[in-house]
């Protein structure tokens, strides 16, 4: 048996990984939209229009008709980049996510050459297609692949600066880590993720260096609330996301009792929980 793996188990992984990309190649094309496609593409839209985000489809509710400053700055300055460059299509937004994708692809090639080799490349990269949301979230204008790339960059660096205890790794490391707050809020785990991984290490000037770069980059995420404070806290506090709900210390605690809930609520979520597991 030994030997029979040992002879086929490459074509096989190959034949496995160009079927997993040939479906997600067909299935782009004729995707469905998405809401998020139209909510997430207005704000492009208006940002690429006005240099601000704004709704004119929630004209009514928490003053979005005036301005939007709760959202995914970076990824929707991103799509509103796009829509300049390449014009208003549905698909000028999608690229934001099919070219992260590729980048993601490309940081984790780099870091398995490096340190493990090109057969555990194609293993991971066919475990992440093997999950549903990845492979849908690569192909709609949502911030998910955008935020996992930057993610995985800020591991990459800061993985390089314990391996070389080259301090230009650190830096790029807290900069990506604090620059995916601006994708989405939930950016902030890559922060503590990096804050662990250092004490873990015992390299503690290099967790200050790391805290504090990555805390500053991600405080822009509320430059824009300067001067429109009310506007702000009405919006964080009330936004469908619920945010003003979790600020309370003792929440993180509350929700991890339902925790299990959310990560077996859907079939698309069951195949990345038992695998985590």
């Amino acid at each position: 048996m030994k030997e029979i793996i040992d002879k086929y188990h490459r074509p096989l992984i190959w034949l496995l990984l160009i079927f997993q990309l040939l479906l997600l190649a067909i299935n782009i094309p004729g995707l469905y939209v998405d809401f998020d496609d139209a909510w997430l593409g207005e704000q492009a839209i208006m940002f690429a229009r006005d240099g601000i985000v704004s709704s004119e489809m929630f004209q009514d509710y928490l003053r979005y008709n005036e301005r939007i400053l709760v959202y995914h700055k970076a990824f929707i300055w991103t799509g509103g980049l796009f829509i300049k460059l390449f014009g208003l299509s549905l698909y000028s937004l999608r690229l934001v996510s099919i070219l992260f994708g590729l980048i993601l692809s490309g940081l984790i090639y780099l870091f398995c050459k490096k340190y493990y080799n090109s057969t555990i490349f194609r293993l991971t990269i066919i475990i992440l297609l093997a999950c549903p949301l990845i492979f849908r979230y690569a192909a709609i204008f949502r911030p998910e692949v955008m935020l996992a790339t930057f993610g995985f960059g800020s591991f990459f660096l800061l993985y390089e600066y314990i391996k070389s205890n080259k301090t230009k790794f650190l830096i790029l490391s807290a900069i990506v880590a604090g620059f995916s707050v601006l994708v989405h809020l939930n950016g902030i785990m890559f922060i503590g993720a990096g804050v662990v991984l250092l004490l873990f290490n015992k390299r503690w000037s290099g967790f200050v260096t790391f805290s504090t770069l990555s805390i500053l980059i991600a405080s822009l995420y509320f430059y824009e609330a300067l001067g429109n404070m009310e506007l702000f806290r009405l919006q964080f506090a009330s936004d469908p996301s619920n945010a003003g709900s979790n600020l309370q210390w003792y929440m993180p605690f509350k929700n991890l009792i339902s925790e299990h809930k959310r990560l077996f609520r859907k079939p698309e979520i069951y195949g990345i929980t038992i695998l985590f597991l």
